[in-house]
């Protein structure tokens, strides 16, 4: 029940209805109508509130770091060889 007050949930309902609105007007080939939809109704959030909740303090967040940096660090040590689409050059900017 408390994910029926999620701010982000209600953002994603305002898409889905945008994005029927949108598709409807395309579809009539009504493009000028689509334009000022996209201009004025299509909703745009914002995930602060989350980030704030997961981390609280600056502190939290430094020490949280540590996962991603680990995680760079193994991806730059990947060999370009072994994976599909992994390119040479994602991995010098990852020792970088």
């Amino acid at each position: 029940k408390f994910l029926m007050h999620e701010p982000l949930l209600k953002k994603f309902r305002e898409m889905k209805i945008f994005l029927k609105r949108h598709k409807k007007a395309l579809i009539k080939r009504e493009f000028n109508e689509a334009k000022i939809l996209e201009k004025t109704m299509k909703p745009v959030y914002n995930l602060d509130h989350l980030v704030k909740e997961r981390y609280p303090s600056f502190i939290d967040a430094i020490r949280d770091l540590d996962d991603p940096l680990c995680m760079i660090f193994l991806f730059a040590l990947l060999p370009s060889e072994t994976c599909k689409g992994h390119e040479a050059k994602v991995s010098a900017e990852c020792l970088r």
